[in-house]
């Protein structure tokens, strides 16, 4: 049998994951939303962006991250009926 590689793993996990619709699946969802806009943020900073840009960043990134999110859960699930 051949084995899927660590790529393919992680998409079918991340797959997986977009598509559980459990109150613990939101939750990490969200909290990996503002993970990733922190740390966004946090480079902006530290490449010597201004503080107004900094500021904007983290709740700009999520807020492009959960829709996006959402659609490719929603896409997900209607390409698996």
């Amino acid at each position: 049998m051949h084995r899927k590689t660590i790529i393919r793993r992680a998409t079918e996990a991340f797959t997986a994951w977009l598509l559980d619709n459990s109150a613990a699946a939101k939750f990490e969802r969200t909290v990996a939303q503002g993970v990733v806009g922190v740390a966004a943020a946090a480079l902006s900073a530290a490449s010597g962006m201004p503080e107004w840009f900094t500021g904007i960043v983290a709740p700009s990134v999520m807020a492009v991250l959960a829709p996006t999110m959402d659609a490719l859960g929603k896409s997900l699930a209607r390409d698996g009926e």
